[in-house]
């Protein structure tokens, strides 16, 4: 089943989440129609809170500034990293706003990277590269902290910390430095759930070889002058990417509202 919605009256995540899904339950495929590439469908076993949305409200709101700004940079790029892929919109936009290109998207939890996998089949795209595995300082292995919160497919998986009603499962870790030490790297996604520093770590040959964009997550209330300390030296200018109108704000200013991820460019 394909489903796509026309939109009535904005309808809140929390409501969606909250109520709507379990008087209506949907499990079939969204269809994104999104601004900034052709359109693709997304699978969704009423579990998957960006589907859920687009589904009733008629319309794809993820992160737009976030997301206009990836594609931009995306259809000019020919090897792109999405850290932290989740079910794959990042990956799917990149993929879609430059064929051409070789998108690596890195997604550790076994049950989220399956969904991946679905969503990748799905649209028939041939240049998404999977892989299941987190991304660190090194190779190697660890646990990460994964919680399904009331039947939806985790968020917020982290290596950082664990909480008390928190699966614990092991994965395998790869760095950027190893799977690109012989491929130039354009452009990177970073969502990591606090691991940010680790995954930059473990990327620095690359970083400083290759100067691609990285667009980086930055959890509220996280010190911003470590991150900002690792990308300084190498010549970068860091602008907060505001999401209701995908203006680039200086680092330094305040962060704008609703506003989760940072943008960190190569100066020419």
């Amino acid at each position: 089943m394909l489903a796509h919605a026309p939109s009535v009256r904005p309808v809140p995540t929390s409501d969606i989440i909250r109520v709507h899904r379990k008087k209506h339950p949907y499990r079939g495929y969204a269809e994104i129609d999104s601004p900034y590439c052709p359109p693709f469908v997304m699978f969704c076993v009423n579990d998957d809170a960006v589907a859920l949305d687009t589904l009733w409200n008629g319309r794809f709101g993820y992160e737009p500034g976030s997301l206009a700004t990836w594609a931009r940079l995306a259809a000019r790029s020919t090897t792109i990293a999405d850290v932290g892929a989740h079910v794959g919109y990042f990956s799917m936009i990149a993929a879609l706003s430059r064929p051409e290109a070789t998108v690596h998207s890195f997604e550790p939890v076994d049950q989220i990277h399956a969904r991946l996998s679905v969503n990748v089949r799905s649209n028939g795209v041939q240049n998404v590269r999977l892989h299941q595995a987190g991304v660190s300082t090194a190779a190697g292995w660890a646990e990460i902290s994964v919680r399904f919160s009331g039947n939806l497919l985790s968020t917020g998986s982290t290596l950082e910390h664990s909480t008390a009603d928190a699966q614990l499962k092991r994965i395998r870790l790869v760095s950027l430095d190893e799977v690109f030490a012989d491929t130039k790297l354009d452009l990177i996604k970073i969502d990591v759930e606090g691991h940010e520093m680790s995954v930059l770590e473990g990327a620095r040959q690359v970083l400083k070889r290759d100067r691609p964009a990285v667009l980086l997550e930055a959890l509220a209330g996280a010190p911003l002058d470590p991150l900002l300390a690792e990308f300084d030296p190498l010549g970068y200018d860091s602008h907060w990417i505001a999401e209701l109108d995908g203006e680039l704000v200086p680092s330094s200013a305040p962060r704008p509202p609703k506003t989760r991820n940072l943008l960190f460019l190569p100066r020419d």
